[in-house]
This record gives C-alpha cells, sequence and structure tokens, in this order.
C-alpha cells in the first residue's frame, strides 16, 4: 500500500502570502501537460462547490475507512448528538468527539495550514482527495508532504523544471522543485548553507524525491525506480551567483547484510541481476549464466521486481559509469569482483568423515571466484578452512566447523561488497570534484525508512534507531527550541506539550548498557550466545524501561524475542545471529591474500520493502505516519506560532526601502523602532507578529508579503531609475544627432551656393584672373628688394671710406713703433745701472721684446674696434647679409 514520507524540513522556506489578491498565480500553460496534476483549474464552472453547512457537516470515526463523512441530525441535553454517515447509518456519540468539516472548496487546498478545521479528518480527507487526482504534492506549513503515487507522473520534464525557475512559494503548485528552488534562492539570499531533509518509511519515495532534487540542481540525473536501503548525504556546492561548482556524496548506512540475504518480498541488489541480463560477452569474462537459480546470493529472496527491467538498468549503469569518467579497466574490474562475489556465494562445505576436517565441496565455484579475483584457488580455500589467527606473539592454525566457515564467507562476500560501494563513492567524489570556487552548499539527507517488518533483526534495529533520532531532532527543533525562542525573546506565548520526546527510547537502545552496549559486551566473551544475550537484556530492561517489552502475540511467523515501542509503533525483534552479525569478523589470511591480487582494484579495497499499488491508499497507514511524524502538530505550530523571524538590524536594512521617507541618513532611528514603524506603515494587524528582545518575529504567509511588497518597491525604484538613465542617454544622443544635423546643414548650405555661382560668369572671370593677383604682389618685393640693395651699397662705401681711414692711421702708428723701438735701444744703453742690470729680471721682464709689441697690438685693437661697433650694429639690425659683408671687411683687416 502506499505511504506518504515525512514533511521535508528547510531551514527557510519563504511562506505564502496573507492575502491572496496580491499573489501572482503561475500560468498553468507553463506547466505544459503537468498542469492537471500540480493545480485544479478553478475557472472550470463545473467544480463550483455545492452548499455547506458548517455547522452540521463532520466526520466521524470509522473501522473501516478511519473517518467517514456525517450529518448532525440532533443534540441532547447530556453533550451527545445523534449523527447519520454518509452510509445511512445513525450514530449517537459524544460531541467532542465530532470532527468538523471543511468548506468543500477547501477539500482541495495546497497548503493544510489554510484548513479552517485542522484535525485529522480534515487532512486525511484533503490528501486522498488530491491523491485521487494524482496531485501527490500538498504543503503543510512549513514543510512539504509527498505522496507515492507508485508510478512515473509527467510532473518533473524540463519544462515543468523551468517553470519553477525563481518562483515564489505562493505563485506555484506545490512540488519537491518548489522545495529545492526555495532552498537554493534561500541561500543565496542570506549567505547560508541550506539543508533539505527527507523522512518517512521505507518504500515513501525519499531516493527518488532526493534524485529529482539533485536533478533540479544539475539539470542532470538518471531517474529509476529502484528502492536501496542506504543512507546517504549529498551536498550540492554553489558558486557565488548559485552555479553548481561540485558535488560530494557522504555514506551513513549500507545494509551489506543484502549481499547474502534477502528479506522476505526484497532481492539482492540490483548489479547482480543487472549483470546476468547483461552483454553475453560480459558474461563470458565472468563466468556467470542467465539462469538465476545457480547463483544462491540473487535467488534466496526477491528475483525480480515488476517496474524494473534489468537489460536497461544495465545500460543506465553502463552509461553512468561513462559519464563520470571511470576508466574502462576500473570498469571491468568491479563487474570482476560482483562475479567473485556471485561464485563465493555457491562454495558449500563438508566434513570428511575419516579425518574429522572441513573439506570445499567441490573446486568449481572456488576455482572461478579465485580466477575472478586474480589470486590461487587454494590458498583461498585453505585460508577460509583453516585460518590462523595471533597468540601473543605467535600465529596459530585454528580448525572452524562448518557453520564457523559459512559465517566467515559470508562476512567476505559483505566486506568486499561494502568496500568496493565506498570506493566507487570516494571515485565518484573526485570526479564531481571541478575544482571551482564554493562558498554555500545544500545538503541533501537520504535515508533508510522505518522498517516494521515480518521478521526484524539488528538491521532494522539500527535503521528505526537512525530514524528515531532524527524524528527526535525535528521535534526538538520545530516544537521545544521553537517555543524556547519565543519565551526568550519575550513573546506573548503559552507553552505548549505536544508529547513528542523521544528520547527515553533512544536512550534505552544507544545508552551505556543499552541493547548496542550490551550487544558489544557479548562479543568480547567467546562463550556467548543468542540466549546468553536475551537474558541480560531483560536482566537490564524488562520493567524498567516502558520501551522495552515482551512479545505480545504468539502468532507472529516469526520467533520473537523483544519488542520496543518505538515512535511509529512497536516492532518485534528476533536476536539469531546478532553476535556473529556484529562480530563480522574477517579472515585475516584471506585479508592478506586479496592484497596481493592482481585485480588492482580489489587490492586497493584491502590495503592498509513491501509490495506496492499504483493508485491505492491505505488511510489507517496514511494516519499512522502523520500522527507519527507530528505533521499536524507542525501544522500548528506555524499557524498558531511564529515561523518567520529576523534581527532588528537585519530587517532594517531589508525593508526600510518600504518607508524610505522616514529614515533619513541624518536622523538616527533605532532597528526596532524602525522594525515597528515599518510594520506599523504597512498596516499589518499586530496579532500577526511581536518584537522580542533582539528579533522581530512574523506569523505564517506575513514575511512572504513583506518579500512581494519589497520586490514591487525594488522593481518600481529599479524602473524609474533606468527611465531617468535612458532619458538621459536619448538626451545625449538626441543632442549629438542635433549637431550633426546642424552641420550636414551647414554643408549643404555651402554646396548649393558654390553650385549656384559654379557657373555664372563673373565666378569664372574671377577664378581665371585669381592666378594673376601673385604677379601683382611680386612687383612690389621688388621694390623692396631694390631699396635694400641701396641700403647696403650705402653701408659698403661707408665701410670702405672706414678701411681707408684706418689704413692712414695703421701707417702712423707703425711710424710710432719704430720710434719706440729707437728709444727703447737708447734707454737700454744709458738707463739706471740697478733697473737697466740685463741680470735684473724686472729689467728683462720690461725690456721684453714681446712684452712691449703685444702693449701696442693691444691699444691698436681696442682703438680699431670702438670706432666699427656703431656700424655693425646696424648693420645687423637691417639684414643678415650686411652682417656678413662687414664680417668679410673686418677679416681683411
Amino acid at each position: 500500500m502506499p505511504s506518504v514520507p515525512n514533511p521535508l524540513v528547510l531551514p527557510t522556506v519563504p511562506l505564502p502570502l496573507l492575502t491572496v489578491d496580491i499573489v501572482r498565480m503561475m500560468n498553468l500553460s507553463e506547466l505544459g501537460d503537468a498542469a492537471a496534476f500540480l493545480r485544479r483549474n478553478t475557472a472550470d464552472p463545473l467544480l463550483q462547490p455545492p452548499v455547506f453547512d458548517g455547522k452540521k457537516r463532520c466526520w466521524v470515526h470509522d473501522w473501516k475507512n478511519a473517518y467517514v463523512e456525517a450529518e448532525v441530525k440532533e443534540s441532547d441535553a447530556d453533550g451527545k448528538v445523534i449523527v447519520e454517515t454518509s452510509d445511512g447509518e445513525s450514530l449517537r456519540i459524544k460531541e467532542d468527539k465530532l470532527q468538523w468539516m471543511n468548506p468543500v472548496e477547501l477539500e482541495m487546498v495546497e497548503d493544510l495550514s489554510m484548513l479552517l478545521h485542522l484535525n485529522e479528518a480534515s487532512v486525511l480527507h484533503t490528501l486522498k482527495r488530491r491523491y485521487d487526482q494524482w496531485m501527490i504534492y500538498t504543503y503543510s506549513g512549513i514543510f512539504c508532504v509527498a505522496m507515492n503515487p507508485y508510478k512515473w507522473l509527467p510532473v518533473y520534464q524540463k519544462e515543468v523544471m523551468a517553470a519553477y525557475q525563481r518562483k515564489r512559494r505562493s505563485e506555484a503548485p506545490p512540488h519537491i522543485f518548489a522545495v529545492a528552488d526555495s532552498a537554493l534562492q534561500d541561500m543565496l539570499r542570506s549567505g547560508e548553507n541550506q539543508s533539505i531533509l527527507f523522512t518517512g518509511e521505507s518504500g515513501a519515495g525519499k531516493t527518488v524525491n532526493t534524485k529529482l532534487t539533485i536533478q533540479y540542481f544539475a539539470t542532470m540525473a538518471a531517474i529509476s525506480e529502484t528502492q536501496k536501503k542506504l543512507g546517504k548525504l549529498i551536498r550540492m556546492h554553489f558558486g557565488t551567483r548559485g552555479t553548481v561548482s561540485s558535488a560530494d556524496i557522504q555514506i551513513y548506512y549500507l545494509e551489506k547484510s543484502r549481499v547474502v540475504y534477502q528479506q522476505p518480498g526484497e532481492r539482492n541488489y540490483h548489479i547482480f541481476y543487472q549483470i546476468l541480463s547483461g552483454k553475453q560477452e560480459l558474461r563470458d569474462m565472468l563466468l556467470v549464466s542467465t539462469n538465476l537459480s545457480n547463483f544462491h546470493i540473487c535467488s534466496c529472496g526477491e528475483v525480480a521486481v515488476e517496474s524494473l527491467e534489468d537489460t536497461e538498468g544495465f545500460l543506465a549503469t553502463e552509461k553512468a559509469i561513462h559519464i563520470l569518467g571511470f576508466l574502462p579497466e576500473e570498469k571491468f574490474e568491479c563487474y570482476k569482483i560482483i562475479g567473485a562475489i556471485m561464485h563465493i556465494g555457491n562454495l558449500k562445505f563438508r566434513q570428511n568423515s575419516r579425518e574429522e576436517q572441513l573439506e570445499v565441496d567441490g573446486t568449481e565455484n572456488a576455482d572461478k571466484a579465485a580466477s575472478l579475483m586474480g589470486i590461487h584457488s587454494s590458498e583461498l580455500v585453505k585460508g577460509l578452512i583453516y585460518p590462523r589467527i595471533k597468540v601473543k606473539n605467535e600465529y596459530v592454525t585454528r580448525c572452524q566447523n562448518v557453520q564457523q566457515v559459512t559465517y566467515a564467507v559470508g562476512a567476505l562476500s559483505k566486506s568486499i561488497y561494502e568496500r568496493m560501494f565506498k570506493w566507487l563513492v570516494a571515485r565518484m567524489n573526485q570526479l564531481l570534484d571541478a575544482k571551482l570556487p564554493s562558498h554555500f552548499f545544500i545538503a541533501i539527507l537520504d535515508i533508510t525508512g522505518f522498517e516494521i517488518l515480518d521478521y526484524n533483526s539488528l538491521e532494522q534495529l539500527c535503521i528505526n534507531l537512525t530514524n528515531e533520532k532524527l524524528q527526535q531532532f525535528f521535534n526538538q527543533y520545530m516544537f521545544i527550541l521553537e517555543q524556547e525562542e519565543y519565551k526568550k525573546e519575550g513573546l506573548e506565548w503559552i507553552a505548549i506539550d505536544y508529547g513528542l520526546d523521544f528520547q527515553a527510547c533512544i536512550d534505552l537502545i544507544e545508552k551505556p548498557m543499552g541493547i548496542l552496549s550490551i550487544l558489544e559486551e557479548e562479543c568480547m566473551f567467546s562463550k556467548a550466545t543468542d540466549k546468553t544475550f536475551e537474558i541480560k537484556l531483560f536482566d537490564n530492561h524488562f520493567g524498567k524501561s516502558p520501551y522495552f517489552q515482551k512479545p505480545t502475540s504468539a502468532e507472529e511467523k516469526y520467533e520473537v524475542h523483544f519488542e520496543v515501542a518505538h515512535y511509529a509503533g512497536v516492532v518485534p525483534y528476533n536476536i539469531s545471529g546478532w553476535l556473529e552479525k556484529n562480530k563480522d569478523n574477517l579472515n585475516e589470511a584471506v585479508v592478506a591474500l586479496l592484497q596481493k591480487s592482481s585485480n588492482k582494484v580489489l587490492a586497493s579495497l584491502f590495503t592498509n520493502n513491501f509490495l506496492s499499488g499504483s493508485g491505492v491508499l491505505d488511510p489507517f497507514l496514511v494516519l499512522q505516519q502523520l500522527r507519527s511524524n507530528g505533521v499536524l502538530e507542525g501544522i500548528r505550530v506555524c499557524c498558531e506560532g511564529f515561523p518567520g523571524r529576523m534581527l532588528y538590524d537585519d530587517f532594517k536594512q531589508r525593508y526600510c526601502i518600504l518607508n524610505p521617507r522616514k529614515f533619513s541618513k541624518s536622523e538616527f532611528v533605532s532597528s526596532r523602532k524602525a522594525a515597528e514603524e515599518i510594520l506599523g506603515f504597512l498596516t499589518i494587524d499586530h496579532s500577526q507578529y511581536q518584537c522580542g528582545v533582539t528579533k522581530v518575529f512574523l506569523k505564517l504567509r506575513i514575511l512572504d508579503q513583506l518579500e512581494e511588497r519589497r520586490d514591487e518597491k525594488i522593481s518600481k525604484v529599479f524602473t524609474l531609475f533606468q527611465a531617468r538613465a535612458r532619458g538621459k542617454l536619448m538626451r545625449i544622443t538626441f543632442q549629438k544627432i542635433l549637431e550633426e544635423r546642424d552641420a550636414l546643414v551647414l554643408i549643404q548650405e555651402n554646396i548649393r551656393a558654390f553650385m549656384a555661382v559654379k557657373n555664372w560668369p563673373w565666378m569664372r572671370l574671377f577664378f581665371k584672373i585669381k592666378p594673376l593677383a601673385k604677379s601683382v604682389g611680386g612687383g612690389e618685393e621688388r621694390a623692396g628688394l631694390k631699396e635694400e640693395f641701396a641700403q647696403l651699397h650705402k653701408a659698403l662705401e661707408n665701410l670702405e671710406s672706414q678701411r681707408e681711414e684706418l689704413k692712414t692711421k695703421q701707417v702712423s702708428l707703425v711710424q710710432e713703433k719704430n720710434d719706440l723701438l729707437v728709444k727703447l735701444q737708447a734707454v737700454q744703453e744709458g738707463e739706471h745701472p740697478n733697473r737697466l742690470d740685463p741680470k735684473n729680471p724686472v729689467y728683462a721682464e720690461e725690456t721684453s721684446p714681446s712684452v712691449i709689441v703685444n702693449g701696442f697690438s693691444e691699444r691698436l685693437q681696442a682703438s680699431h674696434i670702438q670706432k666699427i661697433r656703431p656700424h655693425s650694429e646696424n648693420l645687423v639690425g637691417s639684414h643678415a647679409r650686411s652682417v656678413t659683408v662687414h664680417l668679410a671687411l673686418v677679416n681683411s683687416h
């Protein structure tokens, strides 16, 4: 029967708007064929609601359908009413047992928090009505409930994914894509990492929705209807602009026991069946056939799933390996490991009657397994039958019985598969790391759902403990911490105890001397058995913890040793084989042998559900999950509490744009006062928000209303800014066009004027005489040159006369020189004895001929220069050629 996963928990989710009239609804044409599966067309006149009497219509308990419609006929004085059910049955029940019905127009509501009467029957009815129309997604406050349709619906195409991008939650119908987009937009807006949590029972569709979320983020994913007992955390890393930069996967739980044993109705991991349905050359390489009955680990459970085609699954696996970039040799070595596990599962051992020792029952399977693993067959068999154990400082060989060897073979198969699986995940993380900058991530948690099977063993206890702790975290975060923050911030709030504390059950399992602690303790004793383990459990917990109980029913299909009251129900457990499962010891001799394997991948590994049907809804199963997962309580907290909250500083900074005139930069306004003034300016009812010590708390949908108004305001501001900018640019462009136009007009006017006078006779005459104007001007230039020549000629004559005068003076100076020489000679002959003494240095210096001649020459030159200087200055001012002549005349002297 179909089940419903628990709500998807988001740290921050945009909430629907408070008033419907301002909601921008998505155009259903954007969704294409998926529109009919996501939102009802309210414009259809056939869907108009009938007349409804809210004071009479109600729900009453029913043993068959959980709840049935009824109408109140009359009331008694003792507080009881008589109702008539839709089946025509008349009942007399207490009035407080009635659950009032919502108006018909709300029975297909997209958000359960908008129900007028919030009760179990109304929530169940709404989910059923939507499920009947294949509308599998429904909001419940800030969460989302997904109903598993058990068939593929056309609501995941690329056009649907594109339609949900950057859409507000109030605009688009409920969808897993809306949840993913909300997380992405919140990450970009707040700059904080986000988480998406999928919870629910096994088979509720958590893994499929996880893949759809990854597909939305990465726009690529291989969707397949495979149900795995695997717990994993997928982190999608993003850059500052919201683009995917890389991804990684963390594995928390792998049900490795399924490799050797499967529950009724389950089968082994899909890869075994895909290989047997794959290519013939691959089967020949792995030494396997298509007959499933030839392999024990593939035929002890369900061998086929109706919704799966193993051949197509093998092709999808091959394609995924190729896309991820695995090397061909890595792929084939992994295939060989899978084939070896299938052959190891066929190993059988028997007691040798003569020597009372074990021996392998046929060597064919051992030879095939050893060949695929790249080791020797004889060493593999010897290591399994005669393992070497270390005692103090030496190794000894231990003999084992058939049961012990069988456990050892199973432990080896599980260990090889688990290590190979983790190796594949590690290689995928390497290949998915694009080495791009990562600033944020969105974490997507997908774990195995709660399990209550006919036979519940250690694996089911671990799975249920994980779900118990996850549900406890959800309740603590949603119900307890939420109310504590209200109290801390001083909000007017009456504390509500929802009775959803499961810590005592968690302590029963994992606290010191709990179930797992006692199991670990028993595994340390060599003589411990399942019976001693059971006795110790009852000695420590029976009668001391209300969650640990004796088996209550003797009609169980399998033996039950004890029961645990989990949040989802009482689960009977069988402890057979728990000690061996918990030990899961590996044979050291076989491990050492595998470390030397020629299969490089294998060597590196050891180096230092239930049947379901489409379109069928079990109301009791759905109701039980709604109760156990706290969906109704979560909706009540969302409706009655204040899920939206922001620090005053953040609120002022983000929403002050809604009233900018109130907050000028020159005037300081405290953040709290600013928040109160903004909310008062927007005329929001005071009951819809409260102001705490450091934060403002908002009712459901108010935060989204503020975001809507802020977006509208920003849109107006940017529109005005763009209009101003475009106006300025257009004015500049227009002014340039005007200037170009004026220039063109002026050029055109001149060209037209020229073309008009070009052939005018007077203009042609002007063109002809224009060159002669230059020759007329040449006569004036020649007259100037003649005048200059006359001046130069006159200057030359003056210089000639001066030269003659200088020549005459030179003659007189020469005569004077000769007279001086005569006088000098006379002085030399008759002067003062001391002064005229030739030995006197003064006499020798003064009477030196060179001194006398030089003195005369200096006086002559100074006289000459003083006379010709005025003439040379006049000549330099008049023309450069006169200077040349003057210098030439001087040099001639």
